[in-house]
């Protein structure tokens, strides 16, 4: 039999095997650990009188005068259609179910229903409310915010759902009388529908968690699904559906990423706006949207200076020669707003080849971790013929033994810095250095004789000093070297090409390391 979802408890358990609504294996929890969660109740004007006056349905504060829910919390299931507006209120700032003293209550004067909302395959399963006045914020009512990256629902990360429903298993509608919550892991949507037997399919835009012994069940259906993210709580979910036994199924949550567009093209959502590079020479404000506080707290990364600031704007600029990832904070009203960016000049590696033994055709390509408004310049040197788009570089090198030295130069909005990527082509150098190309230790062996050069030859008396330098001429180490024979590490060293310089009794001979 095709299932709906219906909303009174035994109507609900009767006709749907696919509502959920309440916490399995939880624990008790307080309104001030989840200050956004509300309940949604039916109201004298309730369409079904079995509704009226109890808890139906749970729901999240996304702002003061806005809740968001699932759509079959709004939906008549005799019809398909919205229900009036006048047939629900919200109670925010209670522990218990039933408070009716403690907390705040507010009327809905209009429900915005997701317009692709399929009932029978919950697709788009997701619901808006306006109330009739902003909810007053404090510890026991606070606006949750809303994911801003898909990341936040990875498989693998632990959510935390909360709600009013069953906490045992079965037909027999049995809400808590107090708050619960429970975490649980995100699993794929592979493993959900191997676990369900049912006709209705997880799919993209829904999230699934899973833990045998624990689940969502009949009470409070809209109820969200949040994760912690660098100390910051998100909202990535409300609850949609769930097949029966409810403690050994994948719950089953909308996963609001995707409807972040259609949400914050209703809602006014808190943003934080600005530049993505902040720099030394000039100063960038960021300013806080859509945020009635009377204290903002504002904080930042080590490596920018405090220009000014006040309840909607940060003024800041990078300290003296800093250059990476920084960030700045805005908290008000309980949450904590964070905008992340690049301080500085750009900071870039090169990729591709460091050894072509018959020369020969490379790719050589730029990454720089600034987030925008990077632009690059490539040089060899020796000069070749070379093709250049943005951060990527095609050569083709002579055959040969010779060193290229390809420079890189970032530029952004703060300056330019470069790079070097070294670039041998031909044979390498003969045993007496080895191994070579390394990325450990190499081994010097001046017993073994190159009959081609005389300043190759070793006598045991011979005095002899060894150094290691880059191609710009630096040198990075000091070789001791006893008897003709001595190693040396390269495991703090970058790739690239090195000159091994080594003086026997004034005799120098130079051998090409490569640092792979």
């Amino acid at each position: 039999m095709k299932q709906k979802l219906l909303f009174a408890a035994t109507f609900l358990f009767v006709l749907s095997v696919f509502s959920q609504q309440g916490i399995i294996g939880g624990n008790n929890t307080t309104i001030a650990e989840n200050p956004w969660q509300i309940s949604i109740r039916g109201t004298n004007n309730h369409h079904d009188i079995r509704h009226r006056n109890i808890h139906i349905c749970g729901g999240s504060i996304i702002a003061p005068n806005w809740i968001l829910t699932a759509a079959h919390c709004v939906t008549n299931p005799f019809t398909g259609t919205v229900i009036n507006a006048n047939e629900i209120s919200i109670a925010a700032g209670i522990t218990q179910r039933t408070d009716n003293i403690n907390g705040q209550y507010r009327n809905v004067v209009e429900i915005i229903r997701y317009p692709n909302y399929n009932h029978s395959t919950l697709q788009n399963d997701v619901a808006l409310l306006r109330l009739d006045a902003n909810l007053n914020l404090n510890t026991d009512v606070l606006p949750i915010l809303l994911t801003d990256s898909s990341s936040h629902a990875s498989v693998g990360t632990i959510g935390r759902v909360t709600g009013w429903g069953n906490t045992v298993d079965g037909p027999v509608y049995n809400p808590s009388f107090l708050l619960q919550t429970l975490d649980l892991p995100i699993i794929s949507k592979t493993q959900a529908n191997n676990l369900n037997t049912g006709n209705i399919s997880v799919t993209n835009n829904m999230i699934p968690l899973y833990e045998s012994g624990g689940g969502v069940a009949p009470g409070d259906s809209g109820g969200p699904l949040s994760v912690m993210k660098n100390g910051t709580r998100y909202l990535i979910g409300c609850s949609s559906w769930g097949e029966f036994p409810k403690d050994d199924k994948p719950t089953i949550y909308t996963d609001l990423f995707d409807y972040r567009s259609w949400i914050s093209g209703i809602v006014p959502l808190p943003s934080l706006i600005g530049n993505n590079t902040v720099c030394r020479t000039s100063n960038t404000i960021f300013t806080l949207n859509n945020v009635n506080a009377t204290s903002v707290v504002w904080d930042k990364s080590i490596n920018l200076e405090t220009i000014s600031n006040n309840n909607t704007q940060f003024i800041v600029r990078a300290k003296l020669n800093a250059s990476g990832n920084g960030y700045i904070t805005a908290t008000f009203n309980g949450i904590t707003l964070r905008k992340d960016f690049w301080v500085g000049k750009p900071v870039s590696s090169i990729s591709g080849p460091q050894h072509l033994p018959n020369g020969g055709y490379a790719t050589y390509s730029a990454y720089s971790n600034n987030l925008e408004n990077v632009s690059y310049q490539w040089t060899i040197t020796p000069s070749v013929p070379f093709t250049a788009n943005g951060p990527n570089m095609d050569v083709i090198f002579p055959y040969g033994n010779a060193d290229y030295a390809i420079k890189l130069t970032s530029t952004n909005n703060c300056g330019s810095s470069v790079t070097y990527h070294y670039v041998a082509t031909g044979a390498y150098e003969p045993d007496r250095v080895y191994p070579n190309p390394s990325s450990d230790i190499v081994h010097i062996n001046l017993q073994e004789t190159v009959d081609k050069t005389i300043a190759s030859q070793f006598k045991a008396t011979d005095l002899v000093l060894g150094e290691l330098y880059d191609y710009a001429g630096n040198m990075v180490t000091r070789v001791n070297i006893v008897n003709g024979r001595g190693s040396f590490s390269v495991k703090h060293l970058s790739k690239g090409a090195y000159i091994l310089k080594i003086n026997i009794n004034g005799r120098a001979e130079s051998h090409r390391i490569i640092v792979k």
